[in-house]
């Protein structure tokens, strides 16, 4: 094994006698907008490509722009003096710390994207936290959902544009645009928006020169940001996979295995309260909950009693309480005959039923009703 160089790197293999040439205009996707990705944007602009990067968090920077999944930590400031820190050619603002605090060097990187051609950050919904990161940008937001719809009028008090983009569009409609198709966001189906927002056909590809692609043909130029309000997937990562009867289908978008979307079939002494979406979220999470700690203790009766109570509806009659017990009691007994005993009811009462004997041998057909 050849000894490592200077730094600890092993020498690099022999470069291939014959790199591949992109021709002039040649897409390059640039993952991340940090300062090795800012930097190579512009070099590969300055060649005749067609740089587009793609950047997960909110705002650009790397490492430098700080927050609790990087290395950066609140007093640290550069170990190399300001104008070795620098790109060739653009100096920092006059007046910086000869080593400078890392904020100063995000907001110095923050300043060098604003110039670097084919910038578009693509973030998810759950990072949006404030309007302030978005301001004089051109945004598209994808998903008409309760997110989509709250972040777009939200964004719109400080973004350039503001496009909602999603499939119950078929046409521009709204702030900017250029007829019918689609309603805008107070769902009211007419033209003008509220808060500046122009709804648009679904998003169908990010092009190379910073412009977006929609379903109905048309492009929407020059975008900085897109937002994918496009919802969660299910995950739990504190449960073995299958654990008790419980998964996840590809996608993530539901959970299988589940009683009433509840408790678990295959083991009930599993439960997931607050599962279902698109509800009145916590007067539901209450009603699922009492319903299993009812269920749990015995008082699944009562507990049904008061709801058709406030329902105005007639509860069972005390004899369905009586079979269930009845059925229950023999199925712990033993749970290969239990199936084998038929029920008449014969009244309201919780007694008031007869059960009769279907399974084979000599007592087939006879009267097995509980003393």
């Amino acid at each position: 094994m050849a000894p490592p160089l200077s730094g600890g790197l092993l020498p690099s293999p022999p470069l291939p006698l014959h790199l591949p040439l992109l021709p002039p205009g040649a897409r390059v996707a640039i993952i991340g907008a940090g300062a090795a990705g800012l930097a190579t944007a512009s070099a590969m602009a300055a060649a005749g490509l067609a740089p587009s990067i793609f950047e997960a968090r909110p705002v650009p920077g790397g490492t430098w722009a700080g927050g609790p999944t990087t290395a950066i930590y609140d007093r640290l400031r550069t170990n190399l003096p300001v104008q070795v820190m620098q790109y060739a050619g653009r100096p920092f603002a006059r007046g910086t710390a000869a080593y400078p605090p890392w904020r100063d060097v995000a907001a110095y990187l923050e300043d060098v994207a604003v110039g670097v051609p084919g910038e578009v950050r693509v973030t998810h919904s759950f990072e949006y936290k404030h309007p302030a990161a978005y301001a004089g940008r051109r945004v598209v937001l994808l998903g008409a959902g309760a997110s989509g719809v709250d972040i777009a009028v939200d964004v719109a008090d400080t973004a350039a544009a503001v496009y909602l983009s999603h499939r119950g569009c078929k046409a521009a409609v709204g702030a900017a645009g250029q007829g019918g198709g689609g309603g805008n966001v107070n769902g009211n189906g007419g033209g003008g928006g509220r808060g500046g927002v122009t709804e648009v056909p679904a998003l169908t590809s990010l092009r190379a020169d910073g412009g977006v692609g929609l379903a109905d043909g048309t492009t929407l130029p020059a975008i900085d940001d897109v937002l994918l309000c496009t919802g969660y997937e299910f995950t739990f990562p504190f449960l073995p996979p299958g654990e008790g009867g419980v998964t996840v289908p590809a996608g993530g978008a539901t959970v299988d295995g589940l009683y009433r979307q509840l408790v678990a079939v295959a083991s009930p002494t599993l439960a997931f309260v607050g599962l279902p979406i698109k509800v009145v979220p916590l007067p539901l999470f209450q009603d699922q909950a009492a319903w299993l700690a009812a269920a749990w203790t015995g008082q699944l009766w009562e507990y049904r009693r008061r709801l058709c109570d406030e329902l105005g509806v007639p509860p069972f009659p005390p004899v369905i309480r009586g079979m269930y017990n009845d059925s229950g009691a023999a199925k712990r007994a033993d749970p290969t005959t239990y199936r084998h005993r038929s029920y008449t009811v014969v009244g309201d009462a919780e007694a008031d039923f007869r059960v009769t004997w279907t399974g084979e041998g000599a007592a087939q057909g006879l009267d097995v009703t509980p003393p």
